[in-house]
């Protein structure tokens, strides 16, 4: 669970999912969830370490049985990138490049250079010639 700012005031432990998308219409729309386990009357914003997200306006709350997740579908406004922003090679990241080498290091160990996370079968044994 992320650290979530609710409305510029309380932070919360939840989730957000967010998507940004082209219309046929050529509109750019703005919308989401957030899953917590606290109940809000109202969301106008959401700002996680990575993204803040404004002009909210909640259409679907859902309630499961067997939990005390509460999740909110949204439409929003405006979506900004936080942090520092990186310029290099014609793409932006957040973090410095030497930061997102060690994170994609963890979360693609396993993968295989050409077939990715599918690939774990056919990936070379340590010390086998493969030629």
């Amino acid at each position: 669970m992320a650290n979530i700012k609710v409305n510029n005031e309380l932070v919360v432990k939840g989730k957000v999912s967010i998507t940004r998308k082209r219309t046929e219409e050529n509109e750019i729309i703005i919308y989401g969830s957030f899953m917590t386990h606290i109940y809000y009357e109202e969301i106008k914003t959401l700002e996680t370490e990575r993204y803040l997200i404004t002009g909210i306006d909640v259409y679907e709350e859902m309630y499961g049985s067997d939990d005390y997740n509460i999740i909110y579908n949204f439409r929003a406004k405006d979506i900004k990138i936080l942090g520092t922003v990186i310029k290099e090679y014609g793409i932006s990241t957040i973090v410095d490049p030497e930061e997102m080498d060690r994170i994609e290091d963890i979360m693609y160990k396993n993968d295989h250079s050409i077939l990715g996370d599918i690939g774990e079968e056919y990936k070379d044994k340590e010390g086998e010639n493969n030629e």
